[in-house]
């Protein structure tokens, strides 16, 4: 038994980031996005629309993620996203094609 719970931690490793969709309709914009990054090699925990950014960045900490991409409205508009690094509290908008370099660095 030990073993087998041993084995289990070891394969749980913390995402790199965690996607916190922000208002009505964000959910699939959010899971688009989480699928491109995914085929690039980035672990990613995706978040619920119905969350407020409060309890996304909280969820997002939980899980041992080191970065919160903020996806909203504007940002899909813009075809950029935030990107807060959840150990130094910055962040920055980054292009969605620059997107997965910067989660790499």
């Amino acid at each position: 038994m030990l073993a087998l719970s041993k084995t289990a931690e070891e394969l749980s490793t913390p995402p790199d980031a965690y996607i916190a969709p922000l208002g009505a309709g964000m959910d699939r914009e959010a899971a688009k996005l989480a699928r491109e990054l995914r085929t690039q090699g980035i672990v990613i925990e995706l978040g619920d629309e119905s969350f407020r950014l409060k309890k996304s960045l909280e969820t997002a900490s939980k899980t041992g993620a080191r970065y919160a991409v903020i996806i909203g409205e504007n940002e899909v508009k813009a075809n950029a996203f935030a990107l807060k690094n959840l150990a130094t509290g910055t962040q920055v908008t980054v292009p969605r094609a620059e997107l997965a370099d910067k989660i790499h660095q």
